[in-house]
């Protein structure tokens, strides 16, 4: 997922229920290092943005954003029966679930 504000552009590598992957990582690091370079224009930059990349997943895998911070920015963001928040809601739950064992 591209996320674009002002002069960013921040590249989301996700993950539910797994772990991150150093490699996975590293690539993800290199799509958003191409696109800031290369591909700046396409994604609306007038020249090449600041870039990084980062972890959206559970907590427990050490993420930059967990599933439960998105849940609360969407609960801030949305009205409370959006399927938006419902989604994310149910994935939270499930996350509690598994690592609550």
């Amino acid at each position: 997922m591209f996320l674009t504000v002002a002069n960013l552009l921040l590249v989301c590598e996700a993950k539910h229920t797994e772990k991150f992957d150093e490699e996975q990582l590293k690539r993800t690091w290199n799509i958003a290092e191409v696109c800031a370079k290369l591909l700046y224009k396409d994604l609306g930059f007038i020249e090449p943005p600041i870039h990084t990349a980062f972890k959206l997943g559970a907590a427990i895998y050490n993420s930059h954003i967990s599933w439960l911070e998105i849940l609360e920015i969407t609960k801030e963001t949305y009205k409370i029966n959006d399927r938006t928040i419902i989604v994310i809601k149910a994935g939270v739950d499930l996350l509690i679930r598994k690592f609550s064992k």
